[in-house]
This record gives structure tokens, C-alpha cells and sequence, in this order.
């Protein structure tokens, strides 16, 4: 490769990264706004001056509010699923416990995002609209991974599910829905400590020790 066609793809490398990191600060800004206003009182305007750019640059990246607010549910599940992803494969002392872990993972994340926004009905609608296809794809990951570590845990003599009527996702989607009690809006460590009590009675109950 000559010099001047390594400048050019210096050139090009250096305009890639900028623009990745103009997106970044855009979509920042949008989950502060929105979190803090909700959907339906944010504006494009709004969040332009939040990041620092011209309204002109959101629109070369997203082609509407909607297109941005769909960028911050695939940023979000992007996120959770991370998470979920390194509690899965960190050491537990049990298999059981992995799994709550990973609800909580999930969840305490969600927590901490939203429940200071005194708008999360009106985010929930929003997100109800735009990006629900995101989050079911991703839940559906997110229970096979927690599905296969309750599995794991039966394997090992930890839990007891076939002998008492139910299978690995089954517990899944259990565990799954009984996250969504306690009050988001209680504050952290109240969610944390009602979370966990809840995941760890239903995990005892099919516990085998």
C-alpha cells in the first residue's frame, strides 16, 4: 500500500470513528431526555442541543424521533443481554444461584434506568409501539440462557423439575414474570432485597437439599 492510499484509509478510519462516537453522544443524550421527559414531550430539537450537535446531524443518522427511540431500545437490550451474558458465564457457587443472578442482572439494570423517570407508563407505551419487536427477540434469548442454566442446575442434582410437574423453561418464565412484583419505584436497595427474596423462595422451592 503507497503512503497516500495509507492517509486515505487513516483519513476514512479517523471520519468512521467520529461519526460512531457523534452517534454515541446522540443516543446519551436521548435516554437522558427521554428518561427524564418521557416520550411523547421530548423533541428531535431538544436532544440535538442536549449532544452538543446541530438538528441537521441527528437526522443523518436517525430519520425521525421514532427511528431514534427505536436506536435506544436496541442500545437497551443490547445492554441487558450483555449483562445477562457475563453473569452466565461468571463462577457461582451453584447453578441456582447463576440463575438468579441473571434475573437480577436484568432487572436491577432496568431498575437503575428507570425508576427515577417519572415517566415510565408513557416509555413503556412508546416502547410498546416502536421496538417491542426487540425486546421479545432478546427475552426469548435471554430465558433460553436462563432456561438452560436451571437445566444445568437439575443435571446436578440441584433442583428438582420434572418429578414436580414443570421443565427448565417453564421455571424460566416463572422466575421471569414473578421479577416484574416487586416496586420499581421504591428505590434500589428495596428492589434489590424484595428481587432477590422472591427469586430465592421460588428456587427453593424445587430445590432438591
Amino acid at each position: 500500500m503507497s503512503t497516500e492510499q495509507k492517509k486515505k484509509s487513516q483519513k476514512t478510519l479517523s471520519r468512521a470513528e467520529a461519526a460512531k462516537e457523534t452517534q454515541a453522544t446522540i443516543l446519551d443524550a436521548a435516554v437522558r431526555l427521554f428518561g427524564l421527559k418521557g416520550f411523547k414531550q421530548v423533541s428531535i430539537e431538544q436532544i440535538a442541543e442536549a449532544a452538543g450537535v446541530a438538528k441537521g446531524t441527528i437526522y443523518i443518522y436517525y430519520k425521525s424521533k421514532k427511528a431514534l427511540f427505536r436506536a435506544v431500545c436496541q442500545n437497551s437490550v443490547e445492554t441487558f443481554m450483555a449483562l445477562a451474558k457475563k453473569t452466565y458465564d461468571a463462577d457461582w457457587p451453584s447453578h441456582g444461584q447463576r440463575a438468579q443472578e441473571i434475573i437480577l442482572s436484568k432487572f436491577l439494570y432496568y431498575q437503575g434506568l428507570l425508576s427515577l423517570s417519572p415517566f415510565v407508563k408513557d416509555l413503556f407505551e412508546a416502547q410498546a409501539r416502536i421496538g417491542q419487536d426487540l425486546f421479545d427477540e432478546a427475552n426469548q434469548r435471554y430465558l433460553e440462557m436462563l432456561a438452560s442454566t436451571l437445566s444445568t442446575a437439575e443435571q446436578a442434582g440441584e433442583l428438582e423439575l420434572e418429578a414436580r410437574g414443570t421443565t427448565a423453561m417453564e421455571l424460566a418464565n416463572l422466575l421471569f414474570v414473578a421479577a416484574h412484583g416487586p416496586n420499581m419505584e421504591l428505590g434500589t436497595q428495596v428492589y434489590e432485597r424484595q428481587l432477590r427474596g422472591i427469586l430465592a423462595a421460588m428456587v427453593r422451592g424445587f430445590s432438591t437439599r
